[in-house]
């Protein structure tokens, strides 16, 4: 059950990213030569929030995760493969 909640936020993490990664895509195509637009700059600046958040939350999980099963933690299953460090960095 452990392991189907973390593949869950793992998902979820990774899903918020690709959401900010694709609104920047849509600013960068929709506002070829457009100049200060404050709705377009908010905008970019929200989805890179976003991705930020989800990246340092991906980060921090598979430390908590890794944490627990090199200190000697008992568990039942082993940590699920989208945490592996390789994943993680991207």
């Amino acid at each position: 059950m452990a392991n189907f909640a973390i593949d869950l936020l793992v998902f979820r993490y990774k899903q918020d990213m690709r959401e900010a990664e694709e609104t920047f895509e849509k600013y960068w195509l929709l506002t070829a030569g457009v100049e200060d637009d404050s709705g377009y700059v908010e905008e970019l600046d929200k989805a890179l929030q976003k991705w930020i958040e989800a990246d340092e939350k991906l980060t921090a999980l598979a430390i908590v995760v890794n944490g627990r099963k090199n200190n000697g933690f008992k568990e039942k299953s082993k940590v699920p493969q989208s945490l592996d460090k390789a994943e993680v960095a991207h």
